[in-house]
């Protein structure tokens, strides 16, 4: 598992919406829509839980934010990592400025940008978002994951899980798990 986060404490009582972002039908692209199927079927989520598959728009999904506290984005995005590295970050900690795009550029990046711009200037983004960014193996049209996302899957879903059910410190991690003095 190769995970990074950048957050602050993630308060639980947060209206919150996750939203699977991409298309389905490019391999690797789909592990947005993958994803939010996984934590459907988790048996214990949060009753201020919202989870879309948002598909590929990205102003439909910045309209999908409007009205949460906290909204978690899922997507295949191309940072340069190994294929199923994903790394979990608040938009906060990304410039999208041009020459910080390459690294955390999503394949609908040119929207995501945009539709992130409209909503700040709209003031009508979420006070938190987190984008969970999944290195992809593939995007040729083709049904289902690569083997390489198939297994960040369940680690993303897990992590979600986590930041959806406890409290968790500056490091992202829960404050449960108290560091040796």
């Amino acid at each position: 598992m190769s995970l990074k986060v950048e957050s602050n404490t993630i308060n639980l009582n947060m209206k919150t919406i996750v939203l699977g972002l991409g298309n389905p039908l490019r391999h690797d692209d789909g592990i947005g829509a993958t994803v939010v199927e996984a934590l459907r079927q988790s048996p214990s989520l949060p009753e201020n839980l919202t989870i879309i598959d948002a598909g590929t728009s990205d102003l439909q999904a910045l309209l999908l934010m409007q009205g949460y506290q906290r909204a978690f984005l899922i997507d295949a995005a191309d940072f340069g990592g190994t294929p199923g590295e994903w790394r979990c970050v608040s938009i906060r900690d990304i410039s999208f400025i041009p020459e910080v795009l390459p690294h955390y550029g999503s394949f609908h990046n040119a929207g995501l940008r945009d539709a992130i711009a409209l909503g700040e200037a709209l003031e009508i983004l979420p006070k938190e978002i987190f984008i969970y960014a999944v290195q992809p193996e593939d995007l040729q049209i083709s049904i289902g994951l690569s083997e390489s996302n198939s297994a960040a899957v369940q680690e993303i879903t897990k992590d979600l899980l986590e930041r959806l059910g406890r409290e968790l410190d500056k490091d992202g991690n829960p404050d449960d798990m108290d560091e040796e003095e």
